[in-house]
């Protein structure tokens, strides 16, 4: 039976597809390692008992009474930089070939939280489940939650602030632990599909660090095995070699049997001696190795496919917890272009450039992630540390809460669960389908014959999924949104918006006043129908129009602008008040007469160098409005030659004119004739100040035979050209 741990390490996708491709091409790019040296014998056929992943805080075993005790396991957990490029809100953990009981633990402290477990069981040989940490959104639909784009690399040594949700810089830190051997361990980052929807924004690739369990043979103690082993590869690979990646392992001298904590192993920083609590108290590391990670798709299933595989390890009191740290980074280096295999397999000294040839040459690239993973050969019994919420009538995901142990095992729980859900005292798992919702507090005792005892007390929420439907009476009175399905314990926002002629009046339910206010937010808790009342307004005549003519015209004209009210004026007449921005001017205010509905104002403008769009408004009565108005600049309106044919040798008049007088100074035209041989133009010419035309004399050149000469004029941004035909 071939041992298998959970690592996280970090190569991103590059698969934006559907849901269903992402997760079918999860693995294609997944890499395994061509290692400095390898070894002759598979880890698969050195594994004779059965391989767990254990619980955070306690290392514990495989709960099964038949083989508690000799059940071994490890921990995993993994800093993960966010190179999708895209800011992120989620992360995805899919385990292939286990079931949800089987999830021992999961790391919840980074901007996410405590996630959520799913089990698929569409092809009943091989169930998926899925670890998905997800953002929660706020009121008004945005996320609550991200993961930055990093503004730049990096450094291993800030790995360790992805554990401080305060922080956002681009990582987080996951982790998850689980019983058997997955046949697959997919990893994706989420990112909003521009509809509020959470899509793959790419795979993160990874291997898996491994522990194989060797059992004492006759005064042999028993052994343990590091190793990482790689995925399948791809079918068909596009070159022979898959893509590149380095892994630098950290070992520590010795082991002991000191209990790791979980918060031990999020210790990420090589780099400080007083950071290193993943080391579980060992003198210092005696060797520090990087090797190079790539697939060799031609090795094939049946070879060794590029194991980076540990020395056996002695475990001579049987009981040693035994740690290490995996530290990822890009391949930068030179690659064969026929095959795509990385040249440069060894790192130099200084842990950036290569070594021979390449000891010029940088080939460690950015810093992507770095695994902690530790190994326990007798666990002990403990309690996962919470149960995931539940809906009403859905089926709840199993969870094992009881793990680990020395049988026999006796496990109790007082408290109260929904109806339709059950906790087995026996196997120790939670399960069933509630028909009820609410929070339900219940505590579970376990103890076991190498005198484990544990108790934890667990919350268990269940959520109901309440209709929330929202009305107007009348109906021509107004409008109202925000209804929809929410889960119980949901706060929800009501909106109510009046129709013209009309005001907003209350919220009621079955006709009892719930809300006052337009805006009314609660509560979910049943299914509620709410109303929202208008009533007819009579008030004084508002506006109700405000036009512009015209709404474009040249900087330096005048426009009118006609304001509109709902009804006639009263006596004494309505006040309106306007508005404008320079380049425009417009009176404050303008009187409608008793009894008359509308009343126009000028708008003067100034003139622009560049077009340029205000916005004047009027109001009147508690209603505003606006309308937009464009003043362009002076620009370049015709050029054109009278007459546009003569006789080579004669004179024509060349005629230049702008869509408005000239400003103080004049207004300079650049000329360019196609032919300044037949048809010599100046090289510009000034339209005076005041004038809107400039007329210019041009004596052509004779011509042996029918001759197009174009000439062009540009005036800031605006060209315009005229044809000038010579005849012999």
């Amino acid at each position: 039976m071939k041992a298998a741990s959970f690592l996280g390490a970090l190569m991103p996708g590059r698969y934006p597809k559907n849901r269903f491709e992402e997760i079918r091409q999860g693995s294609d790019d997944l890499f395994a390692c061509r290692p400095l040296s390898r070894l002759s014998k598979r880890l698969g056929r050195m594994i004779s008992i059965p391989f767990v992943l254990l619980l955070p805080w306690a290392l514990l075993a495989l709960a099964s009474p038949a083989h508690a005790s000799q059940a071994y396991g490890s921990i995993n957990n993994f800093d993960t930089v966010n190179d999708t490029g895209v800011v992120c809100h989620g992360f995805e953990i899919e385990i292939d070939g286990i079931h949800s009981k089987d999830i021992t633990y999961t790391y919840d402290y980074n901007h996410y939280g405590v996630p959520k477990i799913s089990e698929d069981d569409t092809n009943p040989l091989i169930p998926r489940v899925f670890v998905r940490y997800e953002s929660a959104k706020k009121a008004d639909g945005s996320w609550a939650s991200y993961t930055a784009i990093p503004a730049a690399p990096i450094p291993p040594t800030a790995g360790h602030q992805f554990t401080n949700p305060s922080l956002n810089f681009g990582g987080e830190h996951f982790g998850v632990g689980f019983y058997g051997t997955p046949a697959a361990v997919k990893y994706n980052w989420l990112k909003d599909d521009g509809a509020g929807r959470l899509v793959f924004a790419g795979a993160v690739n990874i291997s898996t660090p491994a522990f194989a369990y060797i059992p004492p043979i006759n005064a042999a103690p028993p052994q343990v095995q590091a190793a990482i082993v790689p995925p399948p590869p791809p079918a068909p690979p596009v070159l022979e070699f898959g893509t590149a990646s380095w892994v630098k392992e950290t070992r520590t001298s010795s082991h002991n049997n000191n209990k790791v904590d979980i918060s031990d192993l999020v210790s990420p920083d090589p780099a400080d001696p007083n950071a290193k609590d993943w080391r579980n108290g060992e003198p210092d590391e005696v060797e520090v190795e990087w090797q190079l990670f790539q697939t060799d798709f031609n090795a094939g299933n049946g070879g060794v496919n590029g194991e980076i595989v540990g020395a056996p390890e002695d475990l001579p009191n049987g009981d040693e917890v035994i740690t290490r740290r995996y530290d990822f980074f890009k391949y930068v280096g030179p690659v064969d272009p026929q095959t795509g295999e990385a040249l440069a397999d060894t790192v130099g000294p200084d842990g950036v450039h290569g070594v021979g040839i390449y000891a010029n040459v940088v080939i460690v690239g950015d810093y992507v992630g770095a695994q902690m993973a530790g190994f326990d050969a007798a666990g002990k019994i403990g309690l996962i540390g919470h149960v995931q919420d539940g809906e009403v009538n859905v089926p709840y995901v199993e969870r094992s809460i009881v793990i680990g142990g020395t049988a026999p095992i006796v496990t109790t729980r007082t408290g109260s669960l929904p109806k339709g859900m059950s906790f087995n005292g026996v196997t120790g798992i939670l399960s069933g389908t509630p028909t009820e919702g609410g929070a339900f507090k219940f505590t579970v005792h376990s103890k076991d014959a190498s005198g484990g005892d544990v108790t934890a007390t667990y919350t268990l929420t269940i959520v109901q999924p309440f209709t929330v439907t929202t009305s107007a009476s009348p109906g021509v009175g107004g409008t109202t949104r925000g209804g929809g399905v929410f889960n119980g314990g949901d706060s929800v926002t009501v909106l109510a918006t009046p129709k013209a002629g009309y005001h907003f009046v209350n919220w009621t339910v079955s006709g009892v006043i719930v809300s006052s206010s337009a805006s009314y937010t609660f509560t979910v808790s049943a299914n509620r129908n709410l109303v929202a009342n208008f009533a007819l307004t009579v008030k004084a005549p508002a506006l109700a129009t405000l036009t512009l003519a015209p709404s474009a015209l040249t900087g330096g004209a005048s426009a009118t602008g006609t304001v509109t009210l709902t009804g006639a004026s009263p006596a004494g007449g309505a006040q309106v008040a306007l508005s404008g921005t320079s380049p425009a001017t417009v009176p404050t205010k303008i009187t409608v007469a008793a009894g008359q509905k509308s009343a126009t104002f000028t708008i003067t403008t100034t003139r622009v160098e560049t077009d340029t769009t205000v916005y004047i408004g009027a109001a009147c009565n508690g209603v505003s409005t606006s309308a937009p108005l464009t003043i362009q600049a002076m620009k370049l309106s015709a050029l054109s030659f009278r007459p546009g044919r003569v006789q080579g040798g004669a004179n024509t008049t060349l005629i230049v004119t702008l869509t408005d007088i000239a400003p103080k100074g004049g207004a300079m035209v650049i000329l360019l004739s196609g032919d300044t041989t037949l048809v010599p133009t100046p090289l510009s010419v000034t339209v005076p100040a005041g004038a809107s035309q400039v007329t210019v004399t041009i004596k052509t050149t004779g011509v042996m035979g029918r001759q197009q000469v174009t000439v062009e004029g540009f005036y800031k941004s605006v060209q315009k050209s005229a044809t000038l035909t010579l005849t012999p």
